[in-house]
């Protein structure tokens, strides 16, 4: 299985490729926008990875950032093999779970590709623990 993760922070890109190599993957990591269009220029994939960095810094950014958002999954969508699996993220907080889904749903429909969610994910926060119970 060839594998793309295009994750610009290099320590979690290396737990995720780490992780996918026990599972015999042949992965690819690289941490820029540009590097991944080449990747996928090069080779098809059976899985992409998409962690890109936050798009959008406040409000009025927000439309500049849907559309960012939009041509990378559309791009992967493209390129992804038949039957391949790719798994998106934002990490951008003022984009919500159900505009990202229209983002992305917006990308499958633009690529003619059939797509379904297999597992939406969300972050998990801990609660905060100040005192030692026993």
């Amino acid at each position: 299985m060839n594998v793309l993760i295009a994750q610009s922070n290099e320590n979690l890109g290396m737990l995720w490729k780490r992780h996918l190599e026990r599972l015999n993957a042949q992965v690819m990591l690289v941490q820029t926008g540009d590097a991944a269009v080449c990747a996928l220029a090069q080779q098809d994939f059976d899985v992409i990875v998409l962690d890109p960095p936050k798009f959008v810094n406040s409000q009025r950014d927000l439309k500049r950032a849907a559309r960012g958002y939009k041509d990378i999954n559309l791009l992967a969508f493209q390129l992804l093999r038949e039957h391949g699996i790719l798994a998106t993220f934002s990490c951008s907080g003022l984009v919500s779970a159900d505009l990202y889904q229209k983002i992305v749903f917006g990308a499958v429909i633009d690529s003619g590709r059939n797509a379904q969610i297999i597992q939406p994910l969300t972050q998990v926060l801990k609660p905060h623990r100040c005192c030692n119970h026993h």
